[in-house]
């Protein structure tokens, strides 16, 4: 189950991405966010519970700059949307795509 106030919060961050008459789902039981807009247009935005918790471990800093690929990753993946093709379209995130890994140099232990 993803965490509400999360799913909220890229809810916020991805909207501007859609149609402003779309209508915005957010289901966290299913970690999943949906965009529909007419005539029969779906984006379905499904983000994986380990990217979830994850972001939820970041540091403010990090988690601003997940924000930042997020956007980016869902943004790109949209070029890719034929509207006039199938009616739905669906995204897949994970947590390597947007969340960035704490790197330390070798040896700074």
């Amino acid at each position: 189950m993803t965490h509400r106030p999360t799913l909220e919060r890229w809810a916020a961050l991805l909207r501007p991405l859609f149609p402003r008459h779309a209508e915005l789902d957010l289901k966290p039981s299913l970690g999943q966010l949906r965009a529909k807009w007419a005539p029969r247009s779906e984006v379905a935005i499904f983000i994986a519970p380990n990217a979830v918790g994850d972001y939820r471990a970041a540091e403010e800093p990090i988690r601003a700059l997940a924000d930042r690929n997020l956007l980016e990753f869902v943004k790109a993946n949209l070029r890719g949307f034929d509207q006039d093709g199938a009616p739905e379209f669906r995204i897949v995130v994970a947590s390597i795509d947007f969340v960035p890994v704490p790197w330390e140099p070798a040896g700074a232990d």
